[in-house]
């Protein structure tokens, strides 16, 4: 008993999009972080260096008890408010930085996708939203649609031409013996056909100018 051969016009299983993480990805995440830690990271050098320990040696050197306890408590509270503005700031920035790694990890998930459906020959697309998209997309995606098509479309016509004598001529052979002229007529008749189409994408290729 014949195997029958595995068939090849078989949609391809699309794979699901994973979804993002909370924080978005962790290599994009930490891009943006990246200036945000730099200016922490000078902070925490330059105030010991430009405020905490000048103002300590003023301490010091303070031979009055009282008024040395009293700038010891301004020390004190010097610290806490500053560190605690750094802080503050550190996260204020750093959720903004999160959030806006997130909002770019979307459009470029969505733009992918739009990508892959006009891979996949689809020609409804879902709406971009400028506040959140790439929208100077939308010209560059109407384009690669139309040269698709324009692809697609180009040698529709020939390959119907073709189509027509390469299904006499296997019906022909599987009717019986099919004489050597005509079968050398039909063959000769498609060659013709698709040297045509290659000679004419051969003379578009050449006439494209090179970047």
């Amino acid at each position: 008993m014949a195997e029958q051969a595995p068939s090849t016009d078989a949609t391809p299983v699309q794979k699901p999009t994973a979804a993002l993480p909370a924080l978005g990805v962790p290599g994009s995440d930490f891009r943006w972080l990246l200036p945000i830690l730099v200016c922490v990271g000078v902070l925490v050098v330059a105030l010991p260096l430009a405020v905490f320990m000048p103002f300590a040696q003023t301490v010091e050197s303070e031979p009055d008890p009282a008024i040395q306890a009293v700038l010891a408590d301004n020390n004190f509270l010097l610290h806490l408010r500053l560190w605690l503005i750094v802080l503050t700031s550190a996260l204020a920035g750093g959720a903004l930085a999160v959030a806006g790694a997130r909002q770019n990890a979307k459009a470029l998930l969505r733009l992918e996708l739009r990508l892959r459906r006009i891979a996949d020959g689809e020609t409804d697309l879902p709406p971009t939203d400028p506040a959140r998209d790439f929208a100077r997309f939308d010209e560059v995606f109407e384009y690669l649609r139309a040269g698709i098509d324009r692809t697609t479309r180009r040698n529709r016509g020939v390959l119907q031409k073709v189509q027509r004598p390469l299904r006499l001529l296997s019906q022909q052979l599987a009717a019986g013996e099919v004489p050597r002229d005509e079968l050398r007529k039909s063959v000769s008749a498609a060659l013709n056909e698709v040297e045509v189409v290659l000679d004419a994408d051969r003379r578009a290729t050449a006439a494209k100018p090179r970047v």
